[in-house]
């Protein structure tokens, strides 16, 4: 009788935990925005990220259902060539193996610091064709995170360039403007940014000459509120892509001698989407003919600014380096702004202090060669 009482006993327990066990772990939810959906459970009052169906950009929020997002599950973004920027939420504390693989056009992401643990391949790393194994790491993958935190050991470990987030705001006046340069992570609050990286082959015209932009190419890059890139489109003739860039030729006038402004935007549906910015180069239209001359009328600029956009930001450190790589070519005075270890060079030098001044490693450039 006592031995049916402790069987009893034992399997009432077993029922008990099985039944608590189940109510800790949650059906599938759903989470839905104007591009994305994500797919999630709650397992012992944390959400974990399970798949999606995601656009370019997503945005992973904090909580769901007011539980903490902490986990993205294996697989939970592999294999989507659409995702091209993905902004992690800062209560996640765990990336599992494999979490975000075969992402072919992310080339960036910001770690939050409180991830403490980060799986195999969990990021930076393609399939091979069969997607059934992993295949080769993304040569150039950068990571942005803390230094000391799991971010820098994965980066470390899987040869991924590592960026840290730890600096702190400074000041620097250049050329009588005072540029506020702050950590990576609070550059940007995600927005589009052109750049100009070819001029037109002609900007000198006479009276009554037709406007002719062949040569001219430009970037558009995607900058995340934590300072992660990703190229949109590059080098690329605007004309060429409507839905994309709007050429504003209002000012040039073939009838007035003078200097008309030619300004580069993007189109209303990527402007509601994400701010972004205008470029605007000029061109000079005189009485006599002349020849023709690659070199822009722009208004004074300085070290740093490669991309002659006026400002300093990551963008000129990814305009120096397809310079570096020979995808675009430098005029005299991108050339004389490139050089930021002041020795007459370009190299991996230029680029290496010029990102050092971005987040308040040097205070100043260029550098002086003793």
């Amino acid at each position: 009788m006592k031995k049916i009482a402790r069987f009893t006993f034992k399997f009432l327990c077993l029922v008990l935990s099985l039944n608590i066990l189940q109510l800790s772990v949650s059906a599938e939810r759903y989470y839905f925005d104007d591009d994305n959906f994500l797919v999630y459970q709650i397992i012992d009052g944390e959400v974990h990220i399970t798949s999606n169906a995601t656009g370019p950009y997503v945005e992973i929020p904090e909580e769901f259902d007011g539980y903490p997002v902490t986990t993205i599950d294996t697989h939970a973004f592999h294999i989507n060539p659409d995702l091209e920027v993905i902004i992690l939420p800062e209560s996640l504390v765990t990336l599992e193996s494999e979490a975000i693989a075969g992402c072919d056009n992310i080339n960036s992401i910001t770690i939050p610091a409180g991830v403490q643990t980060i799986g195999s391949y969990a990021l930076g790393y393609d399939y091979v064709e069969l997607y059934d194994e992993i295949g080769e790491k993304y040569s150039d993958f950068t990571i942005y995170g803390y230094i000391g935190t799991a971010a820098e050991t994965y980066a470390n470990e899987n040869g991924f360039t590592f960026i840290a987030l730890d600096d702190t705001t400074t000041e620097t006046t250049i050329t009588e403007e005072t540029t506020t340069i702050t950590t990576a992570q609070d550059w940007y609050e995600s927005q589009y940014e052109i750049t100009i990286d070819t001029l037109p082959d002609q900007i000198t015209y006479s009276v009554g000459e037709e406007l002719n932009l062949t040569g001219l190419q430009v970037s558009l890059v995607l900058y995340d509120q934590h300072g992660g890139t990703n190229n949109i489109c590059s080098s690329v003739f605007p004309a060429d892509l409507p839905d994309i860039f709007v050429v504003n030729t209002s000012e040039f006038d073939i009838t007035e001698v003078g200097t008309c402004a030619i300004h580069i935007s993007c189109t209303d549906a990527y402007q509601s989407f994400l701010p972004t910015n205008t470029v605007s180069f000029d061109v000079l239209v005189t009485e006599s003919t002349t020849d023709t001359t690659t070199t822009a009328i722009i208004d004074s600029t300085y070290f740093g600014d490669i991309n002659l956009d006026g400002k300093i930001t990551m963008a000129d450190i990814v305009y120096l380096d397809k310079a570096m790589l020979g995808a675009v070519d430098l005029n005299e005075a991108q050339t004389a702004n490139a050089d930021i270890y002041a020795d007459g060079q370009l190299d991996a030098i230029d680029s290496l202090y010029l990102l050092k001044f971005m987040v308040n490693l040097v205070d100043s450039i260029p550098i002086e060669v003793s």
